[in-house]
């Protein structure tokens, strides 16, 4: 289970909660994923999560939309996370690069990810609004 909590208010980062098949609790309280800018600073956001999962290598890909910065500008970033809930590296990886950096007229948004058992790849999808040609 993936959900959003704030830490202060209108600040949000994405969260975990390990659960058994009954929906009772596996380990401690919710655990952050997500480390979108300075604790208390509300200035910077993490919210619409989406996971996959991958038994190859027991691992979850938790992808979600943020905004990194104060600019305005909205990029989608993954953490892979361990079958324990700990994280797999300890980093936030921003996954997309959707017109030039600071450029709040350019986001990426409403993502989707699922899983390619046979090559054991994700795919992570997101709809974006650029302004520099091209954008890839």
């Amino acid at each position: 289970m993936v959900m959003v909590r704030s830490l202060v208010n209108n600040e949000s980062e994405i969260f975990r909660q390990r659960l058994t098949a009954n929906g009772a609790e596996v380990d401690d309280n919710d655990f952050r994923i997500s480390n979108m800018g300075t604790d208390g600073d509300a200035d910077y956001d993490a919210s619409y999560p989406a996971v996959a999962y991958s038994g190859q290598d027991a691992k979850h890909l938790v992808v979600w939309e943020s905004n990194d910065n104060t600019d305005g500008e909205h990029d989608i970033y993954t953490q892979q996370l361990m079958t324990t809930g700990a994280a797999a590296d300890n980093n936030d990886c921003r996954t997309s690069d959707i017109g030039p950096d600071g450029d709040k007229n350019c986001d990426a948004q409403h993502l989707a990810v699922v899983r390619n058992g046979t090559d054991n790849q994700y795919l992570v999808v997101w709809d974006g609004d650029g302004s520099t040609s091209p954008l890839w």
